[in-house]
């Protein structure tokens, strides 16, 4: 039962996941919106600025069928944009997570395919709707441009990217998903270099996505396990930071994270961590702090 009324007000009080932007003058934001109260002092006393994200259902019918997922629902974006950036002079990054099914058509599908081409007609719909509505604001596509796991070679990955060049174009900043799987695979150099080219190419800044957890295969060994704080800043996020294609670094990194949506949501490994939500929250707290401050005093 109090675990259910914890839920209710998780539900009431985020309809939009709002991140708190960049920590100070540091190259990191943080798409967190779901911290308590010590984690937020801290960040406020750091000073944020303001990065937000639109999740998926505020993009596309919450209920999609087969047709309705590939198109826009254009009122209910606009209302979540609205809400996300109430100032109409606001500034700061926004980014759009449309994922599922259309996502995979945009990535996986042959140009020429009459489906491929409504998908990436709507999803430059949905840019342009935002741009429109906050024209200050930097816009981009969470997963854009696509990593290299998702392709059976890197001349199929390349290619990928090289397609979107419309959706690249239209893009303010670019936002690649580089989460990681297992402790195995932190090597993620490659992926950075190439969004580096592309923001090169296109005059893009760059923004990678990474996590505090691996996003292990399904039922893999590593799925949600946190990762030990020398891996996550220095062989992760510190060295995303460092690494160089033509003399050129990605512009921050962006942490995303929503533990509580699945400490709520009953997933065994979160459930593990902690014998209730308010020792589980004041865990994740200090996660927050004691690796955001990590990231913060190695990369100046």
């Amino acid at each position: 039962m109090k675990n259910y009324f914890y839920f209710i007000l998780f539900l009431m009080s985020f309809t939009v996941n709002l991140a708190y932007g960049q920590i100070g003058k540091s190259k990191l934001y943080l798409a967190i919106d779901d911290y308590g109260d010590v984690a937020k002092a801290f960040l406020k006393k750091q000073g944020n600025k303001g990065v937000k994200v639109i999740l998926g259902d505020k993009i596309y019918p919450d209920k999609p069928d087969l047709n309705q997922e590939c198109s826009v629902n254009t009122d209910t974006i606009a209302k979540y944009i609205v809400q996300a950036f109430p100032d109409k002079s606001a500034h700061g990054i926004g980014v759009l997570d449309w994922e599922g099914r259309s996502f995979d058509i945009l990535m996986l599908f042959p140009s020429n395919s009459p489906v491929y081409q409504f998908v990436l007609k709507e999803f430059l719909k949905a840019i342009k709707i935002a741009k429109q509505i906050r024209p200050n604001v930097s816009w981009g596509y969470y997963g854009i441009p696509f990593k290299k796991d998702n392709f059976k070679s890197v001349s199929e990955w390349k290619h990928g990217n090289d397609k979107i060049a419309p959706l690249l174009k239209s893009c303010d900043v670019f936002c690649p998903n580089l989460y990681l799987y297992t402790p195995s695979n932190l090597d993620v150099s490659l992926d950075v270099k190439e969004s580096i080219r592309l923001g090169i190419k296109y005059n893009k800044k760059v923004y990678p996505f990474i996590w505090q957890r691996y996003n292990g295969k399904e039922n893999g060994e590593y799925k949600f396990d946190v990762m030990l704080k020398k891996d996550f800043v220095d062989n992760y996020a510190v060295t995303i930071l460092k690494t160089k294609f033509k003399n050129k670094k990605v512009n921050g990194v962006i942490w995303w994270s929503y533990d509580t949506y699945f400490y709520l949501h009953n997933e065994e490994v979160f459930l593990k961590e902690a014998v209730d939500f308010k020792s589980f929250m004041k865990k994740y707290d200090n996660t927050i702090i004691d690796y955001s401050s990590g990231i913060i005093k190695a990369y100046k």
